[in-house]
């Protein structure tokens, strides 16, 4: 009997182990073609990714030796620029200090200016209206109050100090004829003045009846009268015209006291 029943047992699960068998078998072909259709499709789109990157490898590449350089390029400017901002603070520094160098010089030669045209105030009086006609106007920038004279430049005031010095040396080294009124002894008289230089003037009336010798002195032109000069004095103005051929004629010009004799 048991012999009948495990018969009858193993006649109803073999049919159901081969049915559980044929499944097992089906469902695994299903995955196996489910993993091969997956792989084909990778294989696919791996062979479309390396076409475009070997098509796009080149351009790529380039732009990237493009980045490169331009990196390489900016780096270098950096450093320049680095070391040019350097230089820059060291050239500010010198300029800096050469700043403070020029203010010191100028701040003298500001000094000196003064000074200088303090004296030339001084030559303006001694100087006759008439031989300050010419440069009267540099005299004005000179006399103005020291306020007036630092607005100016340092280099506007020591060319008009140099030209004044120019036109003094000028003067001093020739002889002029101007006619003017003078103050003299005998009250104010219109001359015939010959100026030899800053040294002396030599003033003669109309008539040559009145000779008068002019002494520079820190207040102006002092007169003195000298009668027996009229000769040699209108000789000399002839001369000076150039009416008359040169010669030596003999004036005074040592320094004398008023009231001496000529």
């Amino acid at each position: 009997m048991k012999q009948l029943l495990f018969f009858l047992f193993a006649i109803t699960l073999f049919p159901l182990l081969n049915m559980a068998q044929r499944n097992e078998r089906q469902g695994s072909a299903e995955q196996l073609e489910a993993l091969v259709a997956q792989w084909s499709s990778l294989r696919l789109e791996l062979a479309g990714e390396n076409n475009r990157w070997q098509t796009e490898k080149p351009a790529i590449l380039n732009e990237t030796g493009l980045v490169r350089a331009e990196n390489e390029y900016l780096e270098t400017m950096v450093n320049e620029m680095s070391r040019d901002l350097d230089v820059l603070l060291e050239h500010s520094s010198e300029l800096t200090e050469r700043r403070d160098e020029l203010r010191a010089v100028l701040k003298e030669m500001g000094k000196i200016l003064e000074e200088a045209e303090e004296n030339l105030s001084e030559w303006q009086q001694r100087i006759p209206p008439a031989l300050l006609e010419d440069f009267d106007p540099l005299f004005i920038q000179t006399s103005m109050p020291v306020e007036e004279r630092r607005k100016r430049t340092v280099a506007e005031r020591a060319q008009t100090v140099v030209a004044l010095y120019s036109q003094i040396e000028t003067i001093q080294s020739r002889a002029r004829l101007v006619s003017e009124m003078i103050d003299t002894p005998d009250g104010r008289i219109e001359m015939r003045v010959l100026y030899l230089g800053l040294t002396r003037g030599f003033a003669l009336s109309g008539d040559s009846a009145k000779a008068y010798v002019g002494v520079f002195t820190d207040e102006g032109l002092q007169w003195q009268a000298r009668p027996g000069l009229a000769d040699s004095i209108a000789r000399a103005i002839t001369v000076y015209e150039k009416r008359r051929a040169p010669e030596l004629i003999s004036l005074p010009l040592k320094q004398e006291t008023p009231g001496g004799d000529p």
